[in-house]
């Protein structure tokens, strides 16, 4: 399971039921994803103000598109962080939906938590998709998120910013 924000309250309620309970400071949307196929690798975003745990979320058959959806993910809270303004959760989550899932499920984007897509093996050698949807998804959290744009009346706004970065 992960979601927007971070986990505060974990409750056994019986039954193989649990109640999670997530709090995030300052967001406008959330999501959440449970799947019990997923397994989690993470890593470490190191900004001046500290540091930022970057989870992937991924099927073991994705496992190598994984490690690229992280190093891009780590990356573009740090070049980001430093270029605009510091990434200011402690947490970013990066969903990598099943293959046959990525068309409805992929390349979407929440405060802390983002979902994204280019997995294929059929990919030419070079081409860096499951990277660009990373950066691009996780780059939301600064341009939409962090400048408040109105995504909904004026979606180029958080688009186009990102084009020119």
């Amino acid at each position: 399971i992960a979601s927007t924000g971070v986990l505060t309250n974990a409750v056994d309620a019986g039954h193989g039921l649990r109640t999670l309970t997530y709090h995030a400071e300052d967001v406008h949307d959330f999501a959440w994803m449970a799947d019990p196929y997923m397994e989690v690798m993470s890593g470490q975003a190191k900004l001046d103000e500290g540091t930022v745990e970057v989870r992937v979320y991924y099927r073991p058959e994705q496992r190598d598109f994984a490690h690229r959806h992280l190093e891009a993910a780590v990356g573009t809270i740090e070049k980001f962080s430093a270029m605009f303004v510091p990434y200011p959760w402690s947490l970013m989550s990066v969903i990598d939906p099943p293959v046959d899932a990525a068309a409805g499920a992929g390349g979407m984007e929440y405060p802390t938590l983002v979902t994204t897509a280019g997995d294929s093996v059929f990919s030419r050698p070079g081409v860096r998709l499951p990277e660009y949807v990373t950066v691009h998804e996780v780059g939301h959290n600064w341009f939409q998120g962090l400048l408040a744009s109105n995504e909904f009346e004026e979606a180029w706004l958080d688009e186009i910013g990102r084009a020119h970065v």
